[in-house]
């Protein structure tokens, strides 16, 4: 029996302490079932995206397992749009937000079980001028935490909080024009968050009605608010329920235009990765475009 091929993708420096004992477990676990070949992420000069579409050019893979936190996750997966390779994803990153969103283990050994118990889904991209995210996407105060913490030197959730704490009273709301299914709103927002999945990791589920699976974006938009109104909004985001506050409005579009009266640029960020946008921002659904494994049990 021929066996399956399995080319295993991991960033030596995603996840604190994990990087020996993934190893370890893909030799334990997987040697013996499948044909692995490991390609480490450790040429900076090449996206990771061109280093997975070179390998898949010399020959036929069946998944891709990708360890790694959600910019992993991200340029794997824009390897395999449109393909027939199917990823599954080992979570050993900062946030994991696409992964929680699956339903996929936190626990290695466990995630690994997935490869051989799990099912097929094809789900959505989000996708605009020059990127494409997987998780979630947005500018305003989000992003501007995302730039702090990518310089931030340490990872982790103890670091991200003190990013959120510190810069938290000095950001001030913007006003952006948000075009969705032919209707403008004007708004003076703290944040607005293009989701394709519900959260942005270690499950601050900022779009609890988003679905990786429907084919449309949900567009969460934080109003200004006042500061006695933060223990409430922090709360719903851990509880499922921030799309019920009334500080926020959720839109569902397959296209949404974001825009802003004297800002031609502004801190955004793609799956927890900061990058700098040009605005106006033109973002679209690419429905069904990525096969990824999750658990037989997953609803998503």
């Amino acid at each position: 029996m021929v066996r399956k091929r399995i080319l295993f993708v991991i960033n030596p420096i995603a996840g604190k302490g994990k990087y020996s004992e993934t190893l370890s477990l893909i030799q334990t676990q997987l040697s013996n079932k499948y044909e692995v070949d490991i390609l480490e992420w450790s040429d900076a000069s090449m996206k990771l995206t061109q280093q997975i579409v070179n390998q898949l050019q010399l020959k036929p893979y069946h998944y891709l397992l990708v360890a790694g936190g959600d910019g992993t996750v991200n340029q794997s997966a824009q390897a395999l749009i449109n393909r027939n390779e199917v990823m599954a994803i080992l979570p050993i990153g900062s946030g994991n937000g696409l992964a929680r969103h699956l339903k996929i283990p936190m626990n290695i050994a466990k995630a690994l079980h997935v490869l051989d118990e799990g099912k097929v889904v094809e789900i959505d991209a989000i996708c605009w001028d020059g990127g494409i995210a997987f998780c979630s996407s947005g500018i305003g105060y989000d992003a501007h935490v995302a730039h702090l913490f990518a310089h931030a030197g340490k990872r982790g959730l103890f670091t991200y909080v003190k990013m959120v704490l510190r810069s938290f009273f000095e950001y001030k709301s913007k006003q952006y024009s948000i075009n969705c299914n032919g209707n403008t709103k004007v708004v003076n927002a703290f944040f607005i968050t293009i989701a394709n999945a519900n959260q942005w990791g270690n499950n601050v589920r900022v779009a609890p009605k988003a679905s990786v699976t429907d084919g449309l974006l949900n567009v969460i938009v934080l109003l200004t608010f006042k500061w006695y109104q933060i223990p409430a909004l922090c709360v719903r985001l851990f509880t499922s329920t921030f799309h019920r506050s009334k500080n926020v409005i959720e839109l569902k579009t397959e296209k949404c235009s974001i825009s802003s009266h004297g800002i031609e640029e502004i801190e955004g960020h793609y799956d927890g990765e900061p990058t700098i946008f040009r605005l106006p921002m033109n973002f679209s659904c690419i429905p069904k475009c990525v096969k990824v494994l999750v658990p037989q049990k997953s609803e998503i």
